[in-house]
Protein backbone atom coordinates (compact mmCIF):
# COMPACT_ATOMS: atom_id res chain seq x y z
CA UNK A 1 0.00 0.00 0.00
CA UNK A 2 1.32 3.62 -1.12
CA UNK A 3 2.05 5.75 2.11
CA UNK A 4 1.55 9.05 0.00
CA UNK A 5 -1.17 11.15 0.80
CA UNK A 6 -4.47 10.68 -1.00
CA UNK A 7 -6.03 14.37 -2.46
CA UNK A 8 -9.68 13.74 -1.45
CA UNK A 9 -12.44 11.94 -0.03
CA UNK A 10 -13.04 10.05 -3.78
CA UNK A 11 -9.88 9.15 -4.06
CA UNK A 12 -9.07 7.97 -0.43
CA UNK A 13 -12.49 6.13 -0.59
CA UNK A 14 -11.25 4.50 -4.13
CA UNK A 15 -7.93 4.17 -2.41
CA UNK A 16 -10.28 1.57 0.21
CA UNK A 17 -11.99 -0.03 -2.19
CA UNK A 18 -8.81 -1.31 -4.67
CA UNK A 19 -6.93 -2.05 -0.35
CA UNK A 20 -10.19 -4.57 -0.05
CA UNK A 21 -11.19 -2.23 2.60
CA UNK A 22 -14.32 -1.23 1.39
CA UNK A 23 -16.92 -2.58 -0.61
CA UNK A 24 -17.62 -0.95 -4.15
CA UNK A 25 -21.16 -0.09 -3.33
CA UNK A 26 -20.08 2.92 -1.74
CA UNK A 27 -18.42 4.45 -4.58
CA UNK A 28 -21.53 3.34 -7.03
CA UNK A 29 -25.24 5.22 -7.02
CA UNK A 30 -26.21 8.01 -5.30
CA UNK A 31 -24.29 9.44 -2.10
CA UNK A 32 -25.84 8.63 1.14
CA UNK A 33 -24.92 11.97 2.48
CA UNK A 34 -26.50 15.09 1.34
CA UNK A 35 -24.31 17.47 0.40
CA UNK A 36 -24.66 19.82 3.30
CA UNK A 37 -22.93 17.46 5.47
CA UNK A 38 -20.77 18.88 7.72
CA UNK A 39 -17.85 16.13 6.26
CA UNK A 40 -16.27 18.02 3.40
CA UNK A 41 -13.05 18.06 1.41
CA UNK A 42 -12.08 21.49 2.10
CA UNK A 43 -12.28 20.90 5.50
CA UNK A 44 -9.33 18.00 6.16
CA UNK A 45 -5.76 18.46 7.55
CA UNK A 46 -3.51 19.07 4.34
CA UNK A 47 -1.97 15.64 3.67
CA UNK A 48 -4.65 13.80 5.44
CA UNK A 49 -7.81 12.35 3.73
CA UNK A 50 -9.53 11.56 7.06
CA UNK A 51 -8.39 14.24 9.75
CA UNK A 52 -11.28 17.18 9.91
CA UNK A 53 -10.21 20.51 10.38
CA UNK A 54 -13.00 22.77 10.49
CA UNK A 55 -14.03 23.98 13.86
CA UNK A 56 -16.36 22.28 15.79
CA UNK A 57 -20.23 22.67 16.32
CA UNK A 58 -21.08 23.56 19.61
CA UNK A 59 -22.24 20.61 21.91
CA UNK A 60 -25.58 22.26 22.29
CA UNK A 61 -26.05 21.85 18.11
CA UNK A 62 -25.49 18.04 18.89
CA UNK A 63 -28.25 15.19 17.62
CA UNK A 64 -28.69 13.86 20.89
CA UNK A 65 -31.90 12.92 21.07
CA UNK A 66 -33.50 9.04 20.20
CA UNK A 67 -33.70 8.02 16.48
CA UNK A 68 -35.10 5.14 14.65
CA UNK A 69 -32.55 5.36 12.18
CA UNK A 70 -28.70 3.96 12.23
CA UNK A 71 -27.04 6.04 14.62
CA UNK A 72 -23.07 6.28 14.05
CA UNK A 73 -20.67 8.39 16.92
CA UNK A 74 -16.86 8.21 17.44
CA UNK A 75 -13.93 9.94 18.83
CA UNK A 76 -11.92 12.95 17.54
CA UNK A 77 -11.35 14.99 14.27
CA UNK A 78 -11.64 11.82 12.16
CA UNK A 79 -15.08 11.23 13.67
CA UNK A 80 -16.73 12.26 11.05
CA UNK A 81 -14.51 10.09 8.57
CA UNK A 82 -15.68 7.05 10.43
CA UNK A 83 -18.97 7.98 10.91
CA UNK A 84 -19.50 9.28 7.00
CA UNK A 85 -18.10 5.66 5.94
CA UNK A 86 -19.78 3.41 8.23
CA UNK A 87 -23.20 5.25 6.96
CA UNK A 88 -21.90 4.25 3.46
CA UNK A 89 -21.27 0.73 4.60
CA UNK A 90 -24.60 0.74 5.99
CA UNK A 91 -26.39 1.97 3.01
CA UNK A 92 -24.65 -0.39 0.85
CA UNK A 93 -25.98 -3.56 2.55
CA UNK A 94 -23.39 -4.14 5.05
CA UNK A 95 -23.69 -5.22 8.92
CA UNK A 96 -22.91 -2.51 11.80
CA UNK A 97 -19.62 -4.08 12.54
CA UNK A 98 -18.47 -3.71 8.90
CA UNK A 99 -19.33 -0.38 9.57
CA UNK A 100 -17.62 0.29 11.99
CA UNK A 101 -14.51 -1.85 11.37
CA UNK A 102 -14.22 -0.11 7.73
CA UNK A 103 -14.96 3.34 9.36
CA UNK A 104 -11.79 2.60 11.53
CA UNK A 105 -9.65 0.70 9.03
CA UNK A 106 -9.41 4.27 7.32
CA UNK A 107 -7.91 6.15 10.01
CA UNK A 108 -5.91 3.46 10.47
CA UNK A 109 -4.66 3.27 7.50
CA UNK A 110 -3.93 7.60 7.37
CA UNK A 111 -0.10 8.07 8.30
CA UNK A 112 -0.73 11.56 9.14
CA UNK A 113 -2.71 9.74 12.47
CA UNK A 114 -0.05 9.78 14.90
CA UNK A 115 -2.23 7.77 17.64
CA UNK A 116 -3.19 5.04 15.29
CA UNK A 117 -2.29 2.22 12.79
CA UNK A 118 0.54 3.44 10.41
CA UNK A 119 2.08 6.05 11.14
CA UNK A 120 1.43 5.80 14.97
CA UNK A 121 4.28 6.54 17.64
CA UNK A 122 6.29 3.71 18.32
CA UNK A 123 7.07 2.78 22.06
CA UNK A 124 10.79 3.59 23.72
CA UNK A 125 12.29 0.82 21.52
CA UNK A 126 10.75 2.69 18.45
CA UNK A 127 8.44 -0.19 17.99
CA UNK A 128 4.96 0.56 16.85
CA UNK A 129 2.73 -1.41 18.54
CA UNK A 130 -0.88 -1.57 18.15
CA UNK A 131 -4.48 -2.36 20.65
CA UNK A 132 -7.73 -2.75 18.97
CA UNK A 133 -11.09 -4.01 19.95
CA UNK A 134 -14.25 -4.48 18.52
CA UNK A 135 -17.70 -5.85 19.73
CA UNK A 136 -21.27 -6.82 19.04
CA UNK A 137 -23.49 -6.26 21.42
CA UNK A 138 -26.51 -9.03 20.76
CA UNK A 139 -24.62 -11.55 21.88
CA UNK A 140 -21.26 -10.07 23.43
CA UNK A 141 -19.19 -11.80 20.78
CA UNK A 142 -15.97 -9.96 21.01
CA UNK A 143 -12.32 -9.68 19.57
CA UNK A 144 -9.53 -8.19 20.85
CA UNK A 145 -5.32 -8.00 20.11
CA UNK A 146 -2.77 -6.09 21.96
CA UNK A 147 0.81 -5.21 21.48
CA UNK A 148 0.32 -6.19 17.68
CA UNK A 149 3.41 -4.90 15.29
CA UNK A 150 3.58 -4.64 11.19
CA UNK A 151 -0.10 -4.97 10.77
CA UNK A 152 -1.63 -1.60 10.28
CA UNK A 153 -5.74 -3.28 10.42
CA UNK A 154 -5.64 -3.95 14.30
CA UNK A 155 -9.46 -3.95 14.38
CA UNK A 156 -10.22 -6.32 11.45
CA UNK A 157 -6.97 -8.37 13.12
CA UNK A 158 -9.76 -8.43 16.00
CA UNK A 159 -12.40 -9.25 14.72
CA UNK A 160 -10.56 -12.63 13.12
CA UNK A 161 -10.52 -13.10 16.58
CA UNK A 162 -13.73 -13.15 17.37
CA UNK A 163 -14.86 -14.73 14.03
CA UNK A 164 -12.63 -17.09 13.65
CA UNK A 165 -11.61 -18.47 17.24
CA UNK A 166 -12.81 -19.40 20.41
CA UNK A 167 -10.90 -16.57 22.33
CA UNK A 168 -11.68 -13.01 23.23
CA UNK A 169 -8.18 -11.29 23.24
CA UNK A 170 -4.38 -12.10 21.28
CA UNK A 171 -0.96 -10.49 22.20
CA UNK A 172 2.22 -9.78 20.93
CA UNK A 173 3.83 -12.26 19.04
CA UNK A 174 0.96 -14.75 18.88
CA UNK A 175 -1.15 -11.68 18.05
CA UNK A 176 0.88 -11.04 14.56
CA UNK A 177 1.19 -14.78 13.37
CA UNK A 178 -1.87 -15.23 13.68
CA UNK A 179 -2.98 -12.11 11.41
CA UNK A 180 -0.57 -13.54 9.03
CA UNK A 181 -2.30 -16.86 8.60
CA UNK A 182 -5.14 -14.59 8.23
CA UNK A 183 -3.90 -13.23 5.51
CA UNK A 184 -2.65 -9.81 6.46
CA UNK A 185 0.45 -8.47 5.10
CA UNK A 186 3.05 -7.14 7.06
CA UNK A 187 4.49 -3.70 6.69
CA UNK A 188 6.69 -1.07 8.42
CA UNK A 189 4.48 1.22 10.59
CA UNK A 190 6.87 3.53 11.35
CA UNK A 191 6.65 6.50 9.33
CA UNK A 192 9.92 9.46 9.08
CA UNK A 193 7.68 11.78 11.13
CA UNK A 194 7.30 9.04 13.97
CA UNK A 195 10.94 8.15 14.01
CA UNK A 196 12.08 12.13 13.71
CA UNK A 197 9.75 12.22 16.97
CA UNK A 198 11.12 9.16 18.75
CA UNK A 199 14.34 10.12 18.06
CA UNK A 200 13.89 13.87 19.66
CA UNK A 201 12.19 11.99 22.51
CA UNK A 202 15.32 9.88 22.95
CA UNK A 203 17.71 12.60 23.13
CA UNK A 204 15.63 14.71 25.91
CA UNK A 205 15.40 11.54 27.92
CA UNK A 206 15.98 11.45 31.74
CA UNK A 207 16.26 9.40 34.58
CA UNK A 208 13.15 11.78 35.93
CA UNK A 209 10.50 10.85 33.17
CA UNK A 210 9.67 7.57 34.05
CA UNK A 211 8.77 7.04 30.97
CA UNK A 212 5.96 9.29 30.33
CA UNK A 213 6.19 11.77 27.52
CA UNK A 214 4.36 14.72 28.49
CA UNK A 215 2.46 16.44 25.98
CA UNK A 216 2.14 13.39 23.45
CA UNK A 217 -1.11 12.65 22.40
CA UNK A 218 -2.74 9.49 22.85
CA UNK A 219 -6.29 9.74 20.79
CA UNK A 220 -7.83 5.99 20.17
CA UNK A 221 -10.19 6.22 17.29
CA UNK A 222 -13.17 4.78 18.98
CA UNK A 223 -17.04 4.19 17.53
CA UNK A 224 -19.95 3.29 18.82
CA UNK A 225 -23.42 2.63 16.79
CA UNK A 226 -26.46 1.02 16.35
CA UNK A 227 -28.18 -0.06 13.19
CA UNK A 228 -31.68 0.82 13.56
CA UNK A 229 -33.17 -2.79 13.44
CA UNK A 230 -31.67 -4.01 17.16
CA UNK A 231 -28.01 -4.15 17.30
CA UNK A 232 -25.06 -2.09 19.00
CA UNK A 233 -21.90 -2.08 18.57
CA UNK A 234 -18.18 -0.47 19.55
CA UNK A 235 -14.99 -0.77 18.30
CA UNK A 236 -11.31 1.01 18.99
CA UNK A 237 -8.05 1.12 17.62
CA UNK A 238 -4.38 2.88 18.80
CA UNK A 239 -1.20 2.45 19.00
CA UNK A 240 -1.34 3.41 22.57
CA UNK A 241 0.94 6.24 24.77
CA UNK A 242 3.82 7.14 22.88
CA UNK A 243 7.11 5.99 23.75
CA UNK A 244 5.62 3.86 26.29
CA UNK A 245 7.33 0.73 27.86
CA UNK A 246 7.60 -2.21 25.28
CA UNK A 247 4.85 -4.33 25.95
CA UNK A 248 2.60 -1.72 27.70
CA UNK A 249 -1.40 -2.32 26.84
CA UNK A 250 -3.81 0.12 27.35
CA UNK A 251 -7.67 -0.05 27.65
CA UNK A 252 -8.22 -0.44 24.31
CA UNK A 253 -8.55 -3.93 23.78
CA UNK A 254 -9.81 -4.94 27.38
CA UNK A 255 -13.43 -5.66 27.42
CA UNK A 256 -15.36 -2.84 29.63
CA UNK A 257 -12.80 -0.78 29.69
CA UNK A 258 -11.91 0.50 26.56
CA UNK A 259 -15.14 -0.33 25.04
CA UNK A 260 -18.22 -2.11 25.84
CA UNK A 261 -21.91 -3.27 23.86
CA UNK A 262 -25.15 -4.62 25.08
CA UNK A 263 -28.16 -4.38 22.55
CA UNK A 264 -30.08 -4.17 25.36
CA UNK A 265 -28.48 -1.17 26.42
CA UNK A 266 -26.15 1.04 24.32
CA UNK A 267 -22.56 1.06 23.77
CA UNK A 268 -19.60 3.05 24.96
CA UNK A 269 -15.85 3.91 23.90
CA UNK A 270 -13.37 5.44 25.65
CA UNK A 271 -10.23 7.68 24.90
CA UNK A 272 -7.18 9.11 26.70
CA UNK A 273 -5.24 7.50 29.26
CA UNK A 274 -5.97 3.98 29.20
CA UNK A 275 -4.85 3.11 32.14
CA UNK A 276 -7.56 5.55 34.26
CA UNK A 277 -10.49 3.53 31.98
CA UNK A 278 -9.23 0.24 32.96
CA UNK A 279 -9.05 1.35 36.89
CA UNK A 280 -12.80 2.01 36.40
CA UNK A 281 -14.21 -0.43 34.01
CA UNK A 282 -15.38 2.44 32.47
CA UNK A 283 -16.96 1.73 29.28
CA UNK A 284 -19.08 -1.15 31.16
CA UNK A 285 -19.97 1.06 33.92
CA UNK A 286 -21.38 3.66 31.71
CA UNK A 287 -23.43 1.08 29.66
CA UNK A 288 -24.80 -0.10 32.85
CA UNK A 289 -25.62 2.87 33.51
CA UNK A 290 -27.80 3.13 30.47
CA UNK A 291 -29.31 -0.20 31.26
CA UNK A 292 -30.41 1.56 34.43
CA UNK A 293 -32.04 4.73 32.27
CA UNK A 294 -29.86 7.36 32.92
CA UNK A 295 -29.14 9.43 29.78
CA UNK A 296 -25.69 8.94 28.02
CA UNK A 297 -24.30 12.03 29.18
CA UNK A 298 -25.06 11.53 32.61
CA UNK A 299 -24.37 8.08 32.43
CA UNK A 300 -20.32 9.11 30.94
CA UNK A 301 -20.34 11.60 33.63
CA UNK A 302 -20.93 9.56 36.87
CA UNK A 303 -17.93 7.50 35.75
CA UNK A 304 -15.96 10.48 34.96
CA UNK A 305 -17.22 12.11 38.52
CA UNK A 306 -15.90 9.18 40.08
CA UNK A 307 -12.59 9.58 38.94
CA UNK A 308 -12.68 12.76 40.08
CA UNK A 309 -13.38 11.92 43.48
CA UNK A 310 -10.78 8.65 43.66
CA UNK A 311 -8.21 9.88 41.96
CA UNK A 312 -7.81 14.24 42.28
CA UNK A 313 -4.80 15.00 41.21
CA UNK A 314 -4.91 12.82 37.72
CA UNK A 315 -3.73 15.46 35.46
CA UNK A 316 -4.60 13.76 31.70
CA UNK A 317 -7.81 13.29 29.69
CA UNK A 318 -10.15 10.41 29.70
CA UNK A 319 -13.36 11.12 27.52
CA UNK A 320 -16.20 8.49 26.85
CA UNK A 321 -18.80 8.47 23.86
CA UNK A 322 -22.04 6.51 24.30
CA UNK A 323 -25.08 5.87 22.35
CA UNK A 324 -27.94 4.05 24.14
CA UNK A 325 -30.35 1.45 22.36
CA UNK A 326 -32.85 4.21 22.05
CA UNK A 327 -30.73 6.45 20.02
CA UNK A 328 -29.55 8.61 22.23
CA UNK A 329 -25.77 9.94 22.01
CA UNK A 330 -23.74 11.31 25.07
CA UNK A 331 -20.21 12.00 25.91
CA UNK A 332 -18.23 13.90 28.59
CA UNK A 333 -14.52 14.03 28.75
CA UNK A 334 -12.42 15.48 32.33
CA UNK A 335 -10.33 18.05 29.78
CA UNK A 336 -11.29 20.34 27.31
CA UNK A 337 -11.51 20.21 23.51
CA UNK A 338 -12.53 16.33 23.41
CA UNK A 339 -14.60 16.71 19.91
CA UNK A 340 -17.39 13.58 18.45
CA UNK A 341 -18.09 12.75 15.35
CA UNK A 342 -21.72 12.05 15.23
CA UNK A 343 -24.09 10.64 12.15
CA UNK A 344 -27.81 10.18 12.02
CA UNK A 345 -30.74 11.00 10.00
CA UNK A 346 -28.23 10.98 6.50
CA UNK A 347 -26.03 13.50 8.12
CA UNK A 348 -22.76 13.74 10.01
CA UNK A 349 -21.17 16.34 12.00
CA UNK A 350 -18.40 17.01 14.56
CA UNK A 351 -18.95 18.68 17.59
CA UNK A 352 -17.25 20.24 20.50
CA UNK A 353 -17.72 17.80 24.32
CA UNK A 354 -18.08 20.30 27.17
CA UNK A 355 -15.43 19.34 30.20
CA UNK A 356 -16.39 18.21 33.28
CA UNK A 357 -17.91 20.69 35.42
Amino acid sequence: MDRAPLPDRRSFLAFLVAAGILSPAVLAGEDPLPAGAAWQDEGRRPGSPTVWTAAPRPWSEAPLGPAPGPVLAATWNWGPTVCEIGARVLAGGGDLLDALEQGINAVELDPAVSTVGLGGLPDEDGRVTLDAMIMRGSDLATGAVAALEDVPLAVSVARRVMERTRHVLLVGQGARTFALRCGFHPRELLTDAGRARWLAWRSSLSPRDNWVAPGEDHDTVGAVGLDGKGEAACAVSTSGLAFKIHGRVGDSPIVGAGGYADAAAGAAAATGVGEEAIRLAACHAVVEGMRAGLDPTEAVRRVLLRHRRVRPSFPGQLAIVAVRADGRVGASALRPRFVVGIHRSGRTGLYEVPPLS
